[in-house]
């Protein structure tokens, strides 16, 4: 509900967390109803699950950067190889540093990929959160202390022998 104050000021209350409300106050209803847009939006952002989050990250690719769609593609298998259902469910603004950290060191001793594999697979957590980030779905881009160095020594790195490579 916007009421007008008798200063002539337009007033309405948003929610906050904890249940508690916050008075706002704008001298012009229009820009009274600009924050509560702003304000409503960015908290619907907030709660994007990380596939849609993804999905908007993979059309920013495509349309504004214009990547093939093969590379689309690759971006995508990655995604689905490394990602489990769990994480991919999850609201990308709850993920914290440290838990991203713990999925990835998990990841790389479980499946113990190849080097370029976890490379595409940093590359994609690094884009994913910083596009997040920049279109303000999460508060902060987790994935920036995230090293590929760190994870080298648990990857394979077995070269095929000359003779195997030959009749591949």
């Amino acid at each position: 509900r916007i009421t007008r104050q008798k200063t002539g000021r337009w007033k309405t209350y948003i929610r906050k967390p904890a249940g508690t409300r916050k008075a706002v106050e704008r001298n012009n209803r229009d820009d009274l109803i600009e924050f509560l847009y702003q304000h409503y939006s960015e908290d619907d952002k907030k709660s994007a699950v990380m596939d849609r989050v993804f999905d908007e990250f993979l059309e920013y690719k495509r349309d504004v950067l214009s990547r093939s769609q093969e590379t689309v593609e690759r971006i995508r298998y990655t995604y689905r190889r490394f990602m489990t259902e769990e994480i991919r469910q999850r609201k990308m603004s709850s993920i914290t540093e440290t838990e991203l950290m713990r999925y990835v060191r998990l990841i790389v001793d479980s499946e113990h990929p190849k080097e370029r594999a976890l490379k595409s697979f940093l590359q994609m957590i690094h884009g994913l959160f910083h596009f997040g980030y920049d279109n303000h779905y999460t508060s902060s881009d987790v994935s920036k202390r995230i090293v590929a160095e760190n994870f080298y020594k648990d990857c394979d790195c077995s070269k095929k022998e000359a003779g195997k490579k030959l009749f591949s």
